[in-house]
């Protein structure tokens, strides 16, 4: 009766969702969806690409080394196909991308595995990857804190980069959480 959105704490999280390569958990999600459903609220899937709460599979290598480029975002890609795929129209918002934004003043981005394995561009190929799987889904960058003076250039240089690189024509948007 109050309240028109569910964001789920962990059941969508890629340690929830693949915890092994290739082996997809979503009867939590799938709860989760059918309780929004019966009771008209609308589900933001939270959260398809995170520094935490991945499983470190994600970023190892056949040989136990850190996986190079083409590894790490075919398993992003993949990953973010088979959740956002499973969810296709029962889910019209996604987290896609969660808190990337660094909160040193020397940095933009947040130096996760992601960026180390992927490079700066990881962001925009999540996006292009959730875009895919459901080009009606509202997409989201989600982070903390961008309202302050230390961070909200750093968003305005991410937002900036992500309509120049032709996200224009896509439903997407920014979301602060904790303000």
């Amino acid at each position: 009766m109050h309240f028109s959105a569910i964001t789920p704490g962990n059941s969508l999280k890629p340690d929830f969702t693949q915890r092994t390569e290739g082996q997809f958990t979503f009867a939590e999600g799938d709860r989760l969806v059918e309780i929004a459903a019966k009771s008209g609220a609308t589900v933001v899937g939270h959260t398809l690409v995170w520094h935490s709460q991945t499983p470190a599979w994600f970023f190892r290598g056949p040989d136990g080394q850190p996986p190079g480029r083409e590894l790490a975002l075919a398993r992003m890609r993949a990953h973010i196909a088979s959740v956002v795929g499973h969810f296709k129209g029962r889910i019209q918002q996604w987290d896609v991308v969660n808190e990337a934004l660094s909160d040193s003043p020397n940095e933009d981005l947040r130096p996760t595995p992601w960026l180390k394995a992927i490079g700066p561009d990881y962001i925009e190929e999540a996006f292009r990857a959730a875009h895919k799987a459901d080009p009606n889904a509202i997409l989201i960058y989600n982070d903390y804190n961008i309202e302050r003076n230390y961070k909200r250039p750093k968003a305005l240089r991410l937002l900036k980069s992500l309509l120049t690189h032709g996200f224009r024509s896509m439903p997407w948007a920014f979301n602060a959480t904790g303000v």
